[in-house]
Order: structure tokens, then C-alpha cells, then sequence
């Protein structure tokens, strides 16, 4: 049996943030002034836009998808 050696690639997040790289950091400054890195206006808007994404009256931010786990 003949192995061929492949490099395949897992992600590419540079491709995938490039085109968003102002937004990006314009996002990382605005926590950064802040210094509101839990809970604050960012996390607020981003759970309000995931619960209108999901179809839910609120949405919950977590910090890995294995926390709600042991919440219950």
C-alpha cells in the first residue's frame, strides 16, 4: 500500500478576516477604550443580534460552547 503525503489546510482565518480586518478592529478599539471586555455595550449587541438571528427573545453570550453544560 502507497501513502501520498498531502498538506491539507484547516482554516484559513487570514482569507476569512482579511476582508474584514477595519470592521475587525475597529470592534477590538472600541473594547479596548472601554476596557469592558465582560458584559458592556459590545456583548449586549452581540446577543441581541444573535437572539433576532435565532428567533429568540434573548440571547446569552458564553465564553465556550461547553459552559451552558454545567449551568443547568
Amino acid at each position: 500500500m502507497m501513502f501520498v503525503q498531502m498538506k491539507v489546510p484547516l482554516l484559513d482565518l487570514q482569507r476569512q478576516n482579511l476582508p474584514l480586518e477595519a470592521e475587525l478592529l475597529d470592534a477590538f478599539r472600541r473594547v479596548l477604550t472601554s476596557g469592558q471586555f465582560i458584559l458592556g455595550p459590545e456583548v449586549e449587541q452581540f446577543e441581541s443580534a444573535a437572539a433576532a438571528v435565532a428567533g429568540a427573545r434573548f440571547g446569552i453570550g458564553m465564553s465556550s460552547e461547553r459552559m451552558p453544560s454545567w449551568w443547568r
